[in-house]
């Protein structure tokens, strides 16, 4: 049997594990996440809930630290995402959350269930069409592996406008953990059926790298220095790769 290409294998599956290089930058990297999910954060920054029993950093992500958008171009992730769709995006939006557990003698559960970040309910829009990607990386900060989020691949190809009948399908649909790593990352359709699962007993850290057509940035438009930014640095970084 002919095995996929990237191309081919991201088409069907919705999702790709990728793995940063064991350089400076991922030890810098991982370090300032760390600090970050130790509580120690800069001043200026907070980490401030969103959703009930998890909390994201603040006022935004990518000026944080250098090594936030550098490890993006240290592993040629624009590269990557090249091979894996046949076109280039745009960076939109960094989310870095630290999910919590549930208070001591409640039911430990997901602080966001299986859902998909773009559906047509009801005849209803949620989210954005076409789906934008993720580039999701759990570093493990617990000293040992957890698994913090769970997939069904090729539910992105299998989108049900009536929705008990959409969700019906993961009864049947392969499921696949993705798990903690100092090194590994997850790059994914957002369509993809997803769900976090519960966060260990200290707390589960994951950053969030949102990616989407040129097109489409005008949704985040509250992001538009970081849009700039992450322009100049690919330009900077197409040249470094063609000179190289």
């Amino acid at each position: 049997m002919k095995q996929m290409n990237d191309l081919e294998s991201f088409y069907f599956n919705g999702y790709a594990i990728g793995q940063f290089k064991q350089d400076k930058t991922l030890d810098h990297f991982n370090n300032t996440l760390r600090q970050i999910f130790n509580g120690d954060v800069k001043e200026s920054y907070s980490l401030k809930s969103k959703y009930p029993f998890s909390k994201d950093l603040r006022p935004q992500v990518y000026d944080y630290d250098s090594s936030i958008l550098d490890i993006l171009f240290e592993n040629d992730i624009p590269g990557l995402i090249k091979n894996a769709l046949g076109y280039d995006l745009c960076l939109a939006h960094i989310q870095l959350r630290i999910a919590d557990p549930f208070p001591e003698g409640q039911k430990q559960r997901s602080y966001m269930e299986w859902h998909r970040d773009t559906h047509f309910y009801n005849n209803k829009l949620s989210g954005n069409a076409p789906p934008i990607f993720k580039l999701i990386y759990y570093p493990e900060l617990n000293e040992e592996e957890e698994i913090p989020l769970m997939t069904a691949p090729g539910t992105h190809l299998r989108i049900f406008t009536d929705k008990q009948q959409d969700y019906q399908q993961l009864r049947n649909s392969k499921i696949i953990p993705i798990k903690t790593s100092m090194d590994k990352f997850l790059f994914f359709n957002t369509a993809l059926f997803h769900s976090p699962a519960p966060a260990h007993k200290n707390g589960t850290l994951r950053i969030l790298y949102s990616f989407c057509l040129e097109s489409q940035l005008s949704k985040y438009k509250e992001q538009t220095e970081l849009h700039d930014l992450y322009k100049k640095k690919l330009k900077k970084h197409i040249c470094e790769v063609e000179n190289d």
